[in-house]
C-alpha cells in the first residue's frame, strides 16, 4: 500500500498514485538541446516540478522540470545529468496537478489527540492554548488560570480535519491570493504536535463564497487556493470565550 512519508505520514491514495506513475512513465520528450541553445536561465534551480523515484531503495532517478522554452514545450534535465531536453507543457499541467492535487487535503491528516499547540488568528486577534502533554488540561496562555472545557477543543479540531476539498483553482494563494482573501488571510489555525512525525502545520482562510456555500482556503502543507466546503472564515471564533468552561 501506498503512504505519505513528508510532509505528514499518513494514508495515499491507493489508485491516485499508481495513475500518477503511469503519467511520469508515459511523458513524452522530445529535442534534446545543445549547450549553445540553452536560454540563460533553465529555472532548475527553483523547478516548475521535481521528481525522485526510488526502487528497492537501491536505484534511483531524478527529473527536474524548470522553464518554458515555448508555449508548448519545457526545459528538462535528470539529476547528475548535463543533457537538457524538452518536454510537452501540457502533460506537465496535468502532471504538476495531479501532483499538488496530493497535498490538497494532506495538511489535515493530523490526529487531534497529537495537538500540543492550537493558535488563533483573526485579524489583529490572537490566542494561544497549549498542553503539556497528551492528558494534561488545556491552558490559555493569556491567563492560565482560565478553565477550558476540552471538549470544545476537541470539537474544534474534529470540524476542521472535516473540512472537504471541493477543488483546487491551481492558483499559488502566497503570490497571487488576495482576490480570495488569502494575502493576507482572513483568519488562521496554527497547529503543532508532540510527535516529530508531524510538521507544525498552518491553515489559511479568505472570502466566503457569496452564496455562503464554501471558503477559499490554503495551507502550508500546499501553497495553492483551495475551495472548502462551509463558512470557515466565520468558524473562527473572534474571542476565546467559546473554549471557557460556562
Amino acid at each position: 500500500r501506498w503512504f505519505f512519508d513528508k510532509p505528514v505520514p499518513g494514508k495515499a491514495s491507493q489508485q491516485t498514485v499508481p495513475s500518477t506513475l503511469s503519467w511520469i512513465k508515459n511523458l513524452s520528450f522530445s529535442t534534446i538541446m545543445l549547450p549553445g541553445e540553452l536560454p540563460e536561465n533553465t529555472g532548475f534551480d527553483n523547478p516548475f516540478v521535481e521528481i525522485e523515484i526510488i526502487k528497492d531503495g537501491e536505484w534511483s532517478e531524478t527529473l527536474i522540470v524548470g522553464d518554458k522554452a515555448d508555449e508548448r514545450l519545457r526545459l528538462a534535465t535528470r539529476k547528475g545529468d548535463d543533457t537538457v531536453f524538452l518536454i510537452k507543457n501540457e502533460h506537465l499541467d496535468m502532471l504538476r496537478n495531479k501532483i499538488t492535487g496530493f497535498g490538497a487535503n494532506l495538511a489535515l491528516f493530523f490526529p487531534g489527540k497529537n495537538v500540543k499547540r492550537m493558535e488563533l488568528v483573526k485579524g489583529k486577534s490572537s490566542f494561544v492554548f497549549t498542553r503539556e502533554t497528551k492528558d494534561s488540561k488545556w491552558v490559555f496562555e493569556s491567563d492560565k488560570q482560565a478553565v477550558i472545557d476540552p471538549g470544545t477543543i476537541t470539537d474544534f479540531l474534529f470540524k476542521l480535519r472535516r473540512a472537504k476539498n471541493l477543488g483546487m483553482l491551481g492558483i499559488d494563494a502566497t503570490v497571487d491570493g488576495a482576490q480570495f482573501g488569502l494575502n493576507p488571510p482572513k483568519s488562521t489555525v496554527k497547529l503543532e504536535f508532540f510527535s516529530e512525525k508531524y510538521m507544525p502545520v498552518e491553515f489559511h482562510y479568505g472570502k466566503n463564497d457569496p452564496k455562503r456555500e464554501f471558503t477559499y482556503y490554503y495551507s502550508s502543507v500546499d501553497p495553492y487556493v483551495i475551495k472548502v466546503e462551509g463558512m470557515y472564515s466565520d468558524f473562527i471564533p473572534d474571542s476565546p470565550d467559546e473554549f471557557f468552561k460556562k
